[in-house]
């Protein structure tokens, strides 16, 4: 057995340990994607099966997309600010930036689900009386 130089010892190394890693990692990750999968799958049949609770969840969706939208790029400016001019106050002055636009986004939040809850409530009595009024008809 001859004896390896030290940048093919460390390769050699690396390798296994990458080959093990991937090993562990590769079925785990397969594991998540199926159980993603179910749960997307059995999400979407209670959705189509119970369309007042659809409208709801689509109606959230689209009253909280811009709010949340808006507090990540917020985020993320006041993060690259932060950066790019802190030192050791950098945590700190985020932490009380993201409190106080946590505190509107509540707000806003808040706002989406009243409405979501509104057109969920006002699709949820179209349909239930759409179908109170087909078994009158029947």
């Amino acid at each position: 057995m001859a004896i390896l130089s030290k940048p093919q010892s460390a390769l050699i190394t690396l390798s296994s340990w990458g080959t093990a890693a991937q090993q562990r990692i590769v079925p785990l990750a397969v594991a998540t994607k199926d159980a993603a999968v179910t749960s997307v799958l059995y999400s979407k049949a209670v959705l189509d099966r119970y369309p007042p609770l659809k409208a709801f969840v689509l109606a959230l969706a689209a009253f909280s997309a811009v709010p949340v939208a808006v507090f990540v790029g917020f985020g993320t400016a006041t993060g690259a600010v932060v950066l790019g001019v802190a030192g050791t106050g950098a945590a700190m002055a985020q932490g009380t930036m993201l409190a106080v636009a946590s505190f509107v986004l509540f707000w806003f939040l808040l706002g989406a689900l009243f409405f979501a809850g509104l057109t969920a409530f006002w699709f949820s009595a179209g349909y239930f009386g759409l179908k109170v009024v087909r078994k009158l008809q029947q």
